[in-house]
């Protein structure tokens, strides 16, 4: 909900409605379906392989399941597509001490005035 501006035509915007289904109900326990660790150099491609290997599950309960991307850092050269609904991409957190699940783009990447395609993560369907 986008508030009315005031007299310098400032809005103040309310996200009190973002989250799961609106931040109403809990986020919902999603079964791991396949379980990755970093290799070395681009982890794009393993990535993009589990989420086409859960996105062709059939859904149960509105979920097909979960690629759980294990503690560490994963190289990205490209963008990774969830384009099937029903798939969760989850990772091991993050700490203060670094340890964690992290995604980092990787490589020549183009700029927006190349492409429009600079996403690391697209999802879709």
């Amino acid at each position: 909900m986008i508030r009315q501006p005031d007299a310098l035509g400032n809005r103040v915007l309310d996200y009190s409605g973002v989250g799961y289904k609106g931040g109403t109900v809990p986020i919902p326990v999603v079964a791991v379906k396949t379980n990755l660790s970093p290799i070395a150099g681009d982890n794009g491609p393993q990535i993009q392989a589990a989420i086409n290997y859960v996105a062709g599950l059939s859904l149960v309960n509105g979920f097909r399941g979960a690629v759980f991307l294990n503690a560490g850092e994963y190289p990205i050269s490209n963008s990774i597509t969830i384009s099937a609904s029903g798939v969760v991409l989850r990772g091991a957190g993050a700490s203060t001490n670094g340890a964690g699940t992290i995604l980092r783009a990787a490589g020549a990447r183009p700029t927006a005035s190349e492409s429009n395609n600079v996403a690391l993560i697209y999802i879709s369907g």
